[in-house]
C-alpha cells in the first residue's frame, strides 16, 4: 500500500474566513469550488506549483444540517481560521484501512460536481492523534481537481505535524508514505504549512489580528530585542509595557499582530509629521521576531497595514529604513516602495553614524 499526499486543508467558521485567510497569507487568489451534499460543507480551491492543492472549507449556513457528524471535525470548529487538516490519497481505501489501526474512518462515498471519490471519515469527525493523522481518500475515475485548477505560484516547503506524540505518528505511516516534505515534531498538536512564494516564505498557521492591550507586554519583548541587538532603529530608549499599551488604544485598526500561538511580530502606524496638511501620510514600523523572518510573516503584515490605511483614508505610506538594514530596503522594495531620499549620517547608535532611507508607497491615487 501506497500514500501519497493529495491536498491539505484549511478551514473557518465562515468559507470567507478560510478564503481570506489563504488569499492574503499566500498573496493569490482562491478559485471557486462546490457544495459536499453528504456533510453540507463548501470550499474554495488554489492549484499548487507543486502538483498539490489546498481547500478552505467550511460549513455551508444555508445546507441543511447533516444526517451525520461532519468531516475534518467542523461541527466543533471556532476561533480564526487555520490549517487544519492534511488528505493522502491511495489506490484502495479498504486495503488501507485494514493496514492502519482503527480510528481513521468508515469509507463514504462522496461527489462535488462530476469529481468522485472515496473518504474515510470517524464517526466522531475526528482523526486520530488530535487530527494531526491525515485523512484517506481514494479517488475514483481520472478526473482531479487539479486537472481545472489554475496553478499558482506558491509551492509547499514542508507540511509539519506537531503533536506529543509525533514518533508514533511517523512510526505508523513510514512504511506507506515517502514524502519529504511531510515532517514530524514533538509538541502541543498543530499542523503548520511552510510555503516558497513569489514573495518569500509563507506559513498558514499564522494569523493577522488587532493589536490588544494585553499583547504590550510581548510586544516589548519583540521590540526591544531589535533595539537592543541592532541599528535598525536609532533608538537606544527601551519600549514600556505601558506605552505601548496606550499606543494600542490610541491606533484602531492601526496595530496590526501576526500570531502564531503568540505573538511574533507587529506593524503599526501613525501620522508621517505632525499638522492637517500630513493627514494622509503615514509612516510605519515593523518589527519581527528571528524565528518569524523569511517566512512570509512580514508580507502578510504589511498587506493588512496597506488595507487599513488605505480604507482609513491614508494616501501614502513611508517608510524609513536605517542604513545598516539593506534586507528592509530588498523587503520594501519587492512590496512595491519606491526610493525617495538617503539622508546621510543623520543617525548615530553604538558609537556608528547611520544613514536613512525614505521610501513610500502610494496607497490610492486620489
Amino acid at each position: 500500500m501506497k500514500l501519497e499526499l493529495d491536498h491539505i486543508a484549511v478551514a473557518g467558521e465562515t468559507l470567507q474566513q478560510a478564503t481570506e485567510h489563504v488569499a492574503q497569507t499566500l498573496d493569490v487568489a482562491m478559485q471557486s469550488g462546490g457544495e459536499h451534499a453528504v456533510f453540507h460543507t463548501h470550499n474554495t480551491l488554489l492549484g499548487l506549483a507543486d502538483g498539490l492543492y489546498l481547500e478552505a472549507i467550511a460549513s455551508n449556513p444555508d445546507a441543511p444540517a447533516p444526517a451525520c457528524t461532519r468531516w475534518f471535525d467542523l461541527d466543533s470548529f471556532s476561533g480564526t481560521a487555520r490549517l487544519t487538516n492534511w488528505i493522502c490519497r491511495c489506490d484502495d481505501l479498504d486495503a488501507a484501512l485494514e493496514m492502519l489501526p482503527q480510528g481513521f474512518g468508515r469509507p463514504v462515498y462522496i461527489e462535488r460536481g462530476d469529481l468522485r471519490w472515496r473518504m474515510a471519515v470517524p464517526e466522531s469527525g475526528v482523526l486520530p492523534y488530535d487530527n494531526c493523522a491525515p485523512a484517506l481518500m481514494e479517488w475514483l475515475g481520472d478526473l482531479r481537481p487539479m486537472h481545472r485548477l489554475t496553478t499558482c505560484d506558491s509551492r509547499l516547503q514542508m507540511l509539519e505535524v506537531r503533536h506529543p506524540q509525533a514518533s508514533d505518528i511517523a512510526a505508523l505511516l513510514a512504511p506507506y508514505l515517502h514524502d519529504p516534505r511531510v515532517t514530524f515534531a514533538v509538541g502541543q498538536p498543530r499542523l503548520s504549512a511552510h510555503f516558497m512564494t513569489p514573495m518569500g516564505g509563507a506559513n498558514l498557521v499564522m494569523r493577522i489580528r488587532g493589536a490588544q492591550p494585553d499583547d504590550a507586554e510581548a510586544l516589548a519583548m519583540i521590540w526591544n530585542t531589535m533595539i537592543r541587538e541592532t541599528l535598525f532603529t536609532f533608538t537606544t530608549e527601551e519600549k514600556t509595557t505601558d506605552g505601548i499599551a496606550r499606543v494600542i488604544n490610541d491606533r484602531p485598526g492601526a496595530f496590526w499582530v501576526a500570531d502564531a500561538g503568540e505573538p511574533v511580530g507587529f506593524v503599526t502606524y501613525g501620522q508621517f509629521r505632525a499638522g492637517p496638511g500630513y493627514a494622509a501620510t503615514v509612516e510605519h514600523s515593523i518589527v519581527l521576531t528571528k524565528a518569524a523572518q523569511g517566512r512570509g510573516v512580514g508580507r502578510a503584515l504589511m498587506t493588512k497595514a496597506f488595507n487599513s490605511a488605505a480604507q482609513q483614508g491614508c494616501h501614502v505610506m513611508m517608510a524609513a529604513i536605517s542604513g545598516a538594514n539593506p534586507e528592509a530596503v530588498v523587503f520594501h522594495d519587492a512590496l512595491g516602495f519606491l526610493p525617495v531620499g538617503r539622508l546621510p549620517e543623520v543617525g548615530r547608535k553604538h558609537d556608528q553614524w547611520i544613514d536613512l532611507i525614505l521610501m513610500q508607497k502610494m496607497l490610492s491615487g486620489r
